[in-house]
């Protein structure tokens, strides 16, 4: 049986606040499950790219591709896990972790295509864009030099750096992927009733 939305009675189909009470209400109740896939495929690749790349030989202007490549394996990988989970819950199921992640690898090629054909589009539009783009660029373009020229610390202070940012992009990009499965499934219900 899937369980009732977390949005209220007033809420359309399609309101920010439908979404978002959705999403948490579907992240909390998978928390088990989508902790461990955070931790395992978003976390510890970003981490150990961050931490591992200078040992073989990676530098801000010339990172390893394979760190990046098996980052962004894991990173889809963890992307279709999530999302599995998530449209489970809202369908009224629940698969085990291990069912999630085989189903992940398997659709992995389609992923892979799905995310290259997206970035091609996105880019695409925000060339579309270019005068804003260059107007951020103006205001904005010496914030990486900023950063550098301002860094401090000692190389602890860089790795709990390295270890809070790494946590805080797991948990944003997870919840990130509910919160896609369940606007994916309000789009559904919106073009075909009945469908959820």
């Amino acid at each position: 049986m899937r369980p009732a939305p977390a949005g209220g009675a007033d809420d359309p189909l399609l309101s920010v606040a439908a979404l978002w009470r959705e999403s948490v209400a579907v992240a909390q109740r998978n928390a088990d499950l989508l902790a461990i896939v955070a931790s395992a495929l978003f976390f510890l690749p970003q981490l150990a790219g961050v931490e591992l790349g200078p040992l073989v030989g990676a530098t801000d202007s010339e990172p390893s591709v394979p760190l990046l490549v098996l980052s962004m394996l894991a990173g889809l990988v963890g992307q279709g896990a999530v999302t599995l989970i998530a449209l489970d819950d809202l369908g009224g199921g629940r698969r085990t972790l291990a069912q999630a992640l085989a189903e992940a690898v398997r659709r992995l090629p389609q992923l892979l295509g799905a995310s290259l054909a997206a970035g091609i589009a996105i880019g695409l539009g925000l060339l579309a864009l270019i005068l804003p783009g260059l107007w951020l660029l103006g205001r904005l373009g010496a914030v990486g030099a900023g950063v550098m020229a301002e860094r401090q610390g000692l190389a602890m202070g860089d790795f709990l750096t390295n270890v809070v940012m790494a946590a805080a992009t797991a948990a944003a990009v997870t919840f990130i992927y509910v919160a896609q499965a369940v606007l994916y499934r309000q789009l559904l219900a919106t073009w075909r009733p009945g469908a959820s």
